[in-house]
């Protein structure tokens, strides 16, 4: 193993990347709880939709959260990538929200 990369203010990048991906996994399946209630509660088909893509969330997150922490799956994470799923999500929930 290598030396840990250090950002700005010596922050450890692989420490951030755990961060990055546990809570785009703890937000996906937030979310895909508060979809599943809210087809529950309005048996929308656009709700049905919207739960179908956090599904696919929760289980990107679930094999970036096996790669990084058991390393039962080989990913290369990149923390850009993470942080643009992160905003993706809140983006789906702002929308949400809105409508």
């Amino acid at each position: 193993m290598g030396q840990a990369q250090h950002g700005p203010r010596g922050l450890d990048v692989e420490n951030l990347l755990e961060v990055l991906v546990a809570f785009v996994l703890i937000l996906a399946i937030f979310l895909l709880v508060f979809s599943f209630i809210s087809y529950r509660h309005t048996g929308s088909r656009k709700m049905l939709f919207v739960m179908g893509v956090f599904v696919l969330f929760t289980l990107k997150g679930v094999i970036m959260s096996l790669s990084l922490f058991t390393g039962i799956v080989e990913l290369e994470l990149d923390p850009a990538l993470v942080l643009l799923d992160l905003f993706i999500l809140i983006t789906l929930y702002l929308m949400i929200i809105v409508k």
